[in-house]
């Protein structure tokens, strides 16, 4: 039963496959970095492209830092 979760939550986790399929991943390297706006951008364009349901960019934001991903502010711009 344990498995069958775990199957359908990485199966309905639509910003896990997002991530895994466009972008390149290292938690804490400073010189893997994008703008947030960039990519939610990319991640609409993703969603329509797959035919996903697209979540609303605060809910986005909260999702990336619930996965360990950081935020800084630079020059009034925000990178995750």
């Amino acid at each position: 039963m344990r498995a069958a979760t775990s199957e359908y939550k990485d199966a309905e986790d639509v910003l896990g496959q997002f991530l895994a399929e466009r972008c390149q991943v290292k938690l804490g390297d400073r010189d893997y970095r994008v703008k947030a706006s960039a990519l939610y951008s990319a991640y609409l364009e993703w969603t329509q492209a797959t035919g996903e349901q697209a979540t609303k960019q605060r809910s986005f934001g909260l999702a990336m830092s619930e996965r360990g991903f950081g935020r800084e502010t630079s020059d009034g711009k925000v990178y995750l």
